[in-house]
């Protein structure tokens, strides 16, 4: 009886504990570079762009083999029941974004830098993100050249139940798609 009340108050400080993702991505001009940092009970793991984008091929070969033509990711439909989730439970430490974005010619780049501008506030504010000194963003115009540019710099806080949460969701999103739906009746076919 013991043992079990051990194992129960460390499955429930497992996942009650805090996850944190620190992300760094950087554009410019075409080419891009990331890194994700995951925290977890104070261990850091990173895992750069080479690594991840390796892992993704492995992926995408595993799931071409078994399903052949038909494969299908199901993120974005899993994607809409998950990002209200997150919208809730997703706690945003820092939110650094820097962008230089200059088109070819004063007219363009003029009218680019509200679009941009416009379009993170309404990030920040989906996420419901406070405009201060750890979350901020910031976009600068660059006349009479090309030059697209972005920095951004991100710490992010999950508790464990969520992030367990959210895999079983793209988990069954991804197996309904390949059942039967229940209500049909046994001798549908038969043609009596």
């Amino acid at each position: 009886m013991i043992i079990f009340l051990i194992v129960l108050i460390v499955i429930g400080l497992v996942l009650h504990s805090k996850v944190k993702f620190e992300i760094f991505f950087s554009f410019s001009n075409l080419d891009y570079h990331y890194c994700i940092s995951v925290i977890y009970f104070k261990k850091l793991k990173t895992f750069y762009r080479e690594d991840i984008e390796k892992w993704r091929r492995k992926r995408k070969e595993k799931r071409a083999k078994k399903h052949g033509s038909q494969a299908q990711n199901g993120f974005w439909k899993s994607g809409k029941k998950v990002f209200p989730f997150l919208q809730k439970y997703l706690h945003f430490e820092k939110l650094i974004v820097d962008m230089r974005c200059g088109l070819i010619g004063v007219l363009p780049s003029v009218f680019s830098i509200p679009v941009l501008s416009t379009g993170l506030a309404y990030i920040y504010a989906f996420f419901k993100i406070p405009y201060s000194k750890n979350c901020h963003f910031s976009v600068l115009p660059a006349y009479d050249k090309f030059e697209l540019t972005s920095k951004l710099h991100c710490i992010v806080s999950l508790k464990m139940v969520h992030i367990i949460f959210i895999i079983i969701l793209f988990y069954r999103e991804r197996r309904k798609k390949n059942e039967r739906t229940s209500n049909r009746r046994a001798y549908e076919y038969c043609y009596e």
